[in-house]
């Protein structure tokens, strides 16, 4: 059994996108109180809700809010509407490398300009033969 699976949670994880990039739309921006269970400190924190029934509300920390805000805007009521692509990869947190949720721009990356194909080498003119010669 996954980890996953044996302690359900309300938001989302990296393991629940699979290994697979998720395209969601935004539809709010709320705030809410969370509490360390180490240190009793109480925290507020921006989470997303998405259109698409599959997908949990994602806490966001301070890195995909900065992410989202850059692709965005600094205003998150404009964020709603929008869509966003959520995948998972393995950063460093703490000392241990880790899986965590990242966000990149729906928007599909440019086309990389081909190279230019390089000139065809010069033709080698004979010694007393010009464009204008006449062949006998």
């Amino acid at each position: 059994m996954k980890y996953s699976d044996a302690f359900p949670s309300r938001y989302m994880r990296a393991d629940d996108l699979q290994g697979t990039d998720r395209i969601v739309t935004i539809t709010s921006v709320d705030f809410e109180d969370f509490t360390d269970p180490k240190t009793r400190r109480t925290e507020t924190k921006p989470v997303l809700r998405f259109r698409e029934k599959a997908a949990k509300d994602l806490v966001l920390n301070r890195t995909n809010f900065k992410t989202i805000s850059t692709v965005l805007g600094e205003e998150t009521d404009d964020w709603v509407g929008q869509s966003i692509v959520l995948y998972a990869t393995r950063v460093e947190s703490f000392g241990d490398m880790v899986e965590a949720i990242r966000i990149r721009d729906r928007k599909p990356k440019p086309a990389a300009v081909p190279a230019a194909k390089p000139a065809p080498p010069p033709v080698p003119v004979e010694e007393g033969v010009g464009a204008d010669a006449v062949p006998f």
